[in-house]
């Protein structure tokens, strides 16, 4: 009895002191403010705060309130400052954790959802160059995809709902997205094969009823994955099963994409296309970056995926339809939205953007006495215009499609964090581009939408708001897609405000979600479009 109440006693012991002293009192995380006084000890309020989607407003309140690093829980830090801050964490080896598992596909990993480092700085190579800033504007593939999706989709639209207002507007949201699904589309799996959403409104709407069913169980699944996991091998159901049904939907619709490409491009022989705008410039590369891989006596990647990497390829894709789909649309609609509040605004870019030669009027025109049919702006041209990059900045700063945090694990060598060292392996770390956004310091009023700020001369705030803009997150796992994101943008700024003038119909719901990539809480706003007097 005795040697039993004494195994009890120290085994209460143990769990007080390591799940309750140690972490409030000794660990070197204890030295760091908590955002609620249980954090030192238990997840549970901010994985409540998450599940409620509340962790944004949340941690950007808890750093105005402690400081430049805040915990979160007993192994988890919110990271606001650069200097032993983002650039600690997103530059070093610092892995992903199963956070990320809500963006396999296909029961498998992507790229973006790969922990480890090595393998992912081996799949990024497939496709970082055809991503170069050079390539995008100077690809012949790319222009010719962008005049198709641009003078014979996305214009005639335009001019459609400017001559026939539908009268409750236009939901931008959606065509928006339509935009960016049909560009990526093309971009992986060339014209012939690509969708036509902007069009074929019925499938349009079919991917995205299932696609924008899945985010209310988002924050469930990032959080926590292996409870997921274990519910589903019980039986139990997170999602409803129409949801889970309309994933399996998905799935389907993009293994039908890629088979039909693969069947396009064995019929056309040693990959000569007769149209440009036909070659599947990115699954081309990724094929080719998957057999090299395979030859070499020193891949990085796991033995498995190389023996069967097919599974991982549509994961690939699917991952990048949904990315460019999702946040193209997000940013589209804020940057709409903001100037069909400001007229005087939208003058100003049409001015700007009519300084292209030739510049991107609908129907075309002759320009200098030359006919200009379908034939685009210079892309570094169009690059260069400085109140539209601006527009695109203040608009990602506020609004960014993918405001929340993106957790690292600290490596086995530990590091320091702002002025706290010797942070121990497997703690949890994050920046948030939201909470980065709003430094008063550096984004005066920044809850206020004012691109003006991206334009004056002050060197030194330039490059202080270039090291705070984290739209696109930093280091060697920096989106992939970032210069592919910007051109895209611009071109369609260009198209939509050289030849219309937007007004707000109807933006209730405008607001913001709260969560890891989100869009307005509505799901849908009205614009209305009208022609521009030449």
């Amino acid at each position: 009895m005795g040697l039993l109440l004494l195994g009890g006693v120290c085994v209460l012991a143990y769990v007080l002191y390591r799940f309750l002293l140690f972490p409030a009192f000794i660990s070197p995380l204890a030295k760091v403010p908590t955002a609620h006084w249980t954090c030192s000890v238990s997840s549970l309020w901010i994985l409540y705060k998450r599940l409620k989607a509340e962790q944004n407003t949340t941690v950007l309140a808890a750093h105005r309130k402690h400081g430049d690093v805040v915990r979160l829980g007993p192994t988890e830090l919110s990271v606001n400052c650069v200097e032993n801050g983002y650039k600690t964490v997103y530059s070093g080896p610092f892995d992903k954790d199963d956070y990320y598992r809500f963006f396999d596909n296909f029961g498998v990993q992507c790229m973006f959802s790969t922990p480890k480092s090595q393998p992912h700085s081996a799949l990024r190579r497939f496709i970082s160059q055809i991503y170069s800033k050079t390539n995008i504007h100077h690809s012949p593939v790319i222009a010719a995809q962008s005049r198709i999706i641009l003078y014979h989709r996305f214009l005639p639209l335009l001019d459609g709902f400017a001559t026939s207002p539908p009268p409750g507007g236009v939901d931008i949201y959606s065509l928006f997205q339509a935009f960016g699904f049909d560009t990526v589309s093309a971009f992986y799996l060339g014209m012939q094969c690509s969708t036509n959403f902007l069009q074929d409104t019925r499938m349009r709407e079919r991917w995205r009823e299932r696609f924008l069913a899945r985010a209310p169980y988002a924050a469930c699944f990032h959080e926590l994955p292996n409870m997921v996991w274990l519910l589903r091998t019980l039986g139990v159901r997170i999602m409803p099963k129409e949801v889970e049904e309309g994933a399996v939907v998905l799935d389907d619709m993009v293994r039908q994409w890629y088979q039909r490409t693969l069947r396009f491009m064995s019929s056309n022989t040693l990959g000569r296309y007769e149209n440009p705008e036909d070659v599947p410039l990115a699954l081309s590369a990724i094929l080719s970056g998957w057999r090299k891989e395979q030859e070499s006596e020193n891949s990085k990647i796991e033995p498995q995926k190389l023996h069967d990497p097919e599974p991982f390829i549509l994961s690939e894709l699917a991952d990048n339809l949904a990315a460019g789909y999702e946040t193209t649309g997000i940013t589209m609609t804020y940057i709409s939205w903001h100037l069909a509040r400001e007229p005087e605004l939208q003058e100003k870019i049409r001015e700007e953007l009519r300084t292209l030669r030739p510049a991107l009027f609908y129907p075309q025109r002759m320009v200098d006495g030359e006919s200009c049919e379908h034939i685009l702006p210079d892309a570094k041209a169009l690059d260069t215009l400085p109140l539209v990059d601006a527009v695109i900045k203040e608009t990602l700063r506020l609004h960014g499609a993918v405001p929340g945090g993106q957790p690292r694990v600290v490596p086995k060598s530990g590091c320091q964090i702002g002025l706290y060292k010797n942070i121990p392996r497997g703690t949890r770390v994050a920046s948030s581009a939201y909470v980065l956004h709003r430094n008063p310091a550096i984004f005066p009023q920044p809850e206020h939408w004012d691109p003006c700020r991206w334009l004056d001369d002050d060197v030194e705030g330039a490059k202080a708001r270039d090291q705070w803009f984290w739209a696109f997150s930093s280091g060697p796992r920096t989106c992939v897609g970032k210069n592919f994101a910007f051109h895209e943008l611009k071109t369609m700024m260009a198209a939509v405000l050289t030849n219309y003038k937007v007004h707000v119909v109807s933006d209730d719901g405008i607001e913001q979600q709260d969560g890891h990539t989100k869009g307005p809480k509505a799901n849908a706003i009205y614009l209305g479009f009208s022609r521009v007097d030449c």
